[in-house]
């Protein structure tokens, strides 16, 4: 067993040029992250960098041995992520977002796929792309496995008979297809593109898990007429085996996921199993039966089980207390991960990517205060060496200090949350209050560039993870069930009066701000709230929950059971949906309102934000209106994020900002 704890790490820090000016700049913190993916390939040989520089996306493939590296620009392709399939190819995930033709209408989809790139640049070839790039289906696939002994290939589960080109999206008669196909496993030429189907599903098939060596090992099937998830075990081409059943109600959270354990002999089932928070369970391969806990805690929900980067066997699990935390089953990463930790001083660190021989590991480090930065580790060198900071451009900015802020609501709920305080003061400050999205989502105390631009330009920063927040358990995500615009907004508005009561924040002086469900949370703020708000900014937000739930049942049947069982059904709680809705309450707003949204949102569609303009202008309210043309409902790109900023801090500066104390704006009303 290696000894990583006990070695001599030599920290090589780079000079990376800063700007202390930048503090306050909308284009210093509104930009992509310089580095938004580190990979090292399995043999420890190439690192693969998925960066930003002036606005443009590159994915950049550097030898290590000194060679010439690759650099590609993607242009207007939206970069997600990347990981090595073997030594010979880097698999970049993209999206576009697409006018795809529907029996709803044109409506704006994202589009994705992987783009496979050989690791000498000369080679690039999408993936599924039937008789076009973008043309056949919306998803990318399932990576299941990337095949080290067979480089040109690797396994990927995607969508029944959808790569033929006999099935395009402009072919659609009911968008159920979409959730009704299935899915099937491909063995997939990097090279070429081409993909030969392996293991075919059914119009039941969610999910595969393979063992150690990429064979179809068992299905999961989801059979929505008797509300069962069923695990099934693959026995040769076409026979299945069902060897466990779970009940999934329509709308529920699925009761299990599942992964091999790397001697293939045990599944790991993750999952509640009687306790109230998600933890990892071993399960009898042969018989179905849930054993013993391998992890679980009684205060926070497991996130993921840890693979090892380079041959994929589970190593241990992920779980979220204020950073991100990690517990490894194998001593060599629990002795990696503290002694780099220790050596970079970082409140929580990510170990990506490590070859199998175990002497080269890239690794991210995370701080409170401070951006990520991202470091490669040589054994043989001893030494340490830093790739680049996610934000180098703010790195020289004085520190902002983030905290832990949670309290107990008047029910007796503990509501947690973080608070972003300026520099050089903590009483009587104009406050920023900003739900985070989801909801089914959280909040941590990991630098956060929005929160800290903010704190940089003198306001207290709060972040509320209220009840129907995620990580922290069933009982307190599902006690969010039904409660949008109600408990889920009480425990916001709690919150405030708890730091006013305090003598942190100014009465006076306060604003509420968020996109997605946060834009909704602020809406709903100066609707249901307006006397406690001086402005109010919604970026991205829900405006009406009725008309959102009927889009929802234009998708499929398990989309809208999931979304009314979070909020109420259209039809039987209209008007208790409607009282919680802006659109519909848009004549009680009372602060000044700015409503900023992307056109090509996909998630919430823009037509939302154009009705809460016409209902606004018909009640004669105060509010700015920003377009964001072509940008999607997360704020892709660079110049969008700034120009959200550089508005939203000049509206909330003209209304809570600057010199002494001033009454609300909305007081003469």
């Amino acid at each position: 067993m290696l000894a990583w704890a006990s070695l001599f790490i030599c920290v090589i820090l780079v000079s990376i040029p800063t700007n202390a000016d930048a503090q306050a700049d909308p284009a210093a913190y509104g930009a992509l992250p310089s580095i938004d993916a580190a990979e090292l390939s399995p043999d420890g040989k190439t690192l693969a960098l998925l960066e930003n520089v002036d606005g443009v996306t590159i994915v950049g493939i550097y030898p290590l041995d000194g060679g010439k590296p690759s650099l590609a620009s993607l242009g207007k392709l939206k970069a997600r992520d990347i990981t090595w399939a073997g030594n010979e190819y880097l698999l970049l995930l993209v999206s576009v977002t697409d006018r795809v033709d529907t029996t709803a209408g044109l409506q704006n989809w994202e589009v994705w796929r992987y783009l496979s790139i050989s690791k000498d640049g000369e080679h690039m070839q999408y993936l599924f792309t039937g008789d076009g790039v973008f043309g056949a289906t919306t998803t990318a696939g399932d990576l299941l496995h990337t095949l080290p002994d067979d480089p040109e290939h690797a396994l990927i589960a995607n969508l029944n008979d959808t790569f033929s080109g006999a099935m395009r999206m402009s072919n659609i008669q009911d968008n159920d297809d979409l959730y009704r196909r299935g899915w099937s496993i491909y063995k997939v030429n990097l090279r070429n593109g081409r993909e030969k189907k392996i293991v075919a599903g059914t119009t039941q098939t969610a999910d595969y898990i393979v063992d150690s060596n990429g064979a179809p090992a068992f299905r999961i099937d989801y059979d929505e007429d008797k509300g069962k998830r069923l695990l099934r075990r693959i026995e040769g081409v076409r026979k299945v085996t069902t060897i466990a059943e779970f009940d999934q109600p329509k709308g529920a959270t699925a009761p299990y996921s599942f992964a091999m354990s790397d001697d293939d002999s045990v599944l790991y089932a993750f999952g509640y199993h009687g306790r109230d928070t998600l933890g990892v369970y071993r399960l009898d391969a042969a018989t179905g039966a849930i054993g013993a806990p391998v992890f679980y805690s009684d205060a926070y929900d497991v996130d993921r089980l840890l693979r090892d980067p380079a041959t994929s066997r589970i190593i241990g699990v992920a779980y979220t207390k204020h950073f991100p935390e990690r517990v490894y089953f194998d001593k060599t990463f629990e002795n990696l991960h503290s002694a780099l930790s220790s050596a970079l001083n970082a409140k929580s660190l990510a170990i990506l990517s490590m070859s199998r021989d175990r002497r080269m590991a890239v690794v991210r480090a995370n701080y409170a205060d401070a951006p990520s930065k991202y470091f490669l580790y040589d054994k043989t060198a001893g030494e340490l060496s830093a790739l680049g900071s996610t934000y180098p451009q703010i790195d020289a900015a004085p520190k902002v200090e983030r905290t832990a802020y949670d309290y107990i609501a008047s029910d007796g709920v503990m509501i947690p949350g973080y608070v972003t305080f300026p520099r050089g003061g903590r009483e009587n400050l104009p406050m920023i209050v900003m739900p985070h999205g989801g909801p089914e989502a959280r909040d941590t105390l990991a630098f956060d560039w929005w929160a800290a631009f903010y704190a940089q330009r003198g306001y207290v920063v709060y972040q509320p993870n209220f009840r129907g927040s995620d990580g922290y358990g069933y009982r307190f995500r599902s006690s969010g069930y039904g409660e949008w615009g109600r408990r889920m907004q009480d425990d916001i508005t709690e919150g405030v009066g708890k730091l006013i009561a305090e003598g942190v924040a100014d009465p006076q002086r306060m604003c509420i701000v968020g996109a997605s469900y946060g834009g909704y949370a602020a809406l709903a703020g100066a609707t249901l709230t307006p006397d406690l708000f001086s402005c109010a900014v919604s970026v991205n937000g829900v405006t009406d929950l009725v008309s959102m739930l009927g889009a929802e049942a234009e998708q499929s049947e398990f989309s809208v059971a999931y979304w009314e069982r979070r909020i109420g059904s259209r039809f039987r709680d209209m008007a208790e949906i409607e009282a919680v809705s802006p659109l519909h309450q848009a004549q009680h707003i009372r602060p000044p309102l700015m409503i900023i949204h992307g056109t090509a949102d996909t998630v919430v569609p823009y037509a939302q934000a154009e009705r809460m303009r016409r209902a606004l202008n018909e009640a004669g309210k105060d509010f700015e209106f920003v377009e964001m043309k072509n940008e999607d409902h997360w704020l892709s790109t660079g110049d969008m994020r700034t120009e959200m900023l550089r508005r939203s801090i000049a509206f909330i500066d003209q209304h809570i900002g600057g010199g002494p104390a001033t009454a609300p704006a909305n007081a003469a009303q």
